[in-house]
């Protein structure tokens, strides 16, 4: 008798979940991809930028390197002979 209910049991739990399953629309595939393709635009602009600004940083430092330095004088202020 227990047998019996049980299998019931997971036999209507089984036929349930079966009926809840959802069909996904065609339209959620399509706004994966197109975000998809969007991040990896996102993605190369920021790379982009991320290199332009560290180029920029490296030039001001040399820059400034370049106009407080003389290049036949050395960090500790005696002369280089070159």
């Amino acid at each position: 008798m227990k047998k019996s209910l049980l299998h019931r049991s997971l036999a209507a739990f089984c036929g349930l979940s079966l009926l809840g399953c959802v069909s996904v629309p065609k339209e959620a595939a399509d706004l994966s991809q197109s975000v998809s393709k969007d991040l990896a635009a996102y993605r190369s602009s920021h790379l982009q930028f991320v290199g332009l600004y560290f180029d920029k940083i490296e030039d001001d430092i040399n820059g400034f390197v370049d106009s407080r330095i003389d290049p036949g004088q050395s960090v500790t202020g005696h002369t280089l002979f070159i």
